[in-house]
């Protein structure tokens, strides 16, 4: 299925998990990320008064260098004669880390204040403000501005650590007959077929099988020759067939890789912070936008 990046970043509501785009690159929803950490910091007023992923409450974009996500997606075995995966062996990089700034996000859709370019850290603040007012969405209000954003960066590190520690525990937690851990390119990466229910080595499959879909494409092209290149590669000089290879799904400028990450406010979802007015979850979609 095709889409434009205009119309993705700006539809909550995604009913595939792989597209292209017109970028010349690909949209894959790893729906295996879909983490929640709960918002600490308490806000005060000023004196005066006043599928893919289902629905989010809004979407926001991060650049990322492609090259950045090339370790984190492997699959066993290519037969490049019949472009098909042989074993169906799928993989997931146990050792990778992310470490991204998500607050820094700039939305493209669903801003609370829509005067000026939003990110994510002042969206979730001017949100607070709207949903403990009723109405008013400016973070002025709040005599803890800056502590409130500030609030929000330092759940970057919340996010992406229960996002890593969710990924370094597949093998203990998915681990079955079939399954086994490969020491490639300095990393762990765990590896099974598609009967392992794991989320993250479905989400492997997934974006494996959106590829070899479009084969006959300029971006499939791109990546049987991305294949085709690591056959020489120090992974798979010991292999005895290109069945028995190694290889990364790489990436390149104009792909997307999202993600959702839930704010839990203060004191939980749909709960009152200041006033009788409840306080709900927010959801965002964040497009890891390869340059």
């Amino acid at each position: 299925m095709t889409t434009t990046y205009s119309s993705y970043s700006t539809n909550p509501n995604q009913q595939q998990s792989f597209y292209t785009n017109d970028l010349n690159g690909i949209i894959f929803e790893f729906t295996a990320i879909n983490v929640s950490n709960t918002y600490l910091t308490l806000p005060t007023f000023e004196n005066t008064s006043i599928s893919g992923f289902n629905n989010v409450s809004a979407i926001a974009m991060i650049p990322v260098q492609a090259s950045s996500l090339n370790n984190l997606f492997y699959f066993e075995g290519y037969d490049l004669s019949t472009n098909t995966v042989i074993p169906a062996m799928y993989g997931i990089n146990t050792s990778y880390r992310f470490n991204t700034p998500f607050s820094d996000a700039s939305l493209t859709y669903g801003a609370i204040n829509t005067t000026g370019a939003a990110t994510l850290k002042s969206d979730y603040v001017n949100y607070l403000a709207y949903a403990i007012t009723g109405g008013y969405n400016l973070a002025d209000i709040f005599s803890n501005e800056t502590s409130l954003i500030n609030g929000v960066v330092s759940m970057d590190t919340s996010f992406n650590n229960t996002i890593n520690t969710s990924i370094a525990s597949i093998n203990k937690n998915f681990s079955t007959v079939t399954s086994k851990v490969v020491n490639l390119n300095n990393c762990s990466v765990f590896f099974d077929n598609l009967t392992n229910n794991s989320i993250y080595v479905q989400g492997s499959k997934a974006l494996l099988d959106g590829l070899l879909s479009i084969a006959s494409t300029a971006r499939g092209q791109q990546f049987l020759t991305d294949i085709a290149n690591q056959n020489a590669s120090v992974i798979n000089t010991n292999a005895t067939t290109s069945l028995t290879s190694y290889y990364n799904i790489q990436f390149h400028a104009g792909d997307i890789v999202s993600i959702v990450l839930n704010y839990i406010p203060y004191n939980g979802n749909a709960s009152s912070i200041i006033g009788t007015n409840l306080v709900y979850t927010r959801s965002y979609k964040i497009l890891l936008k390869c340059i």
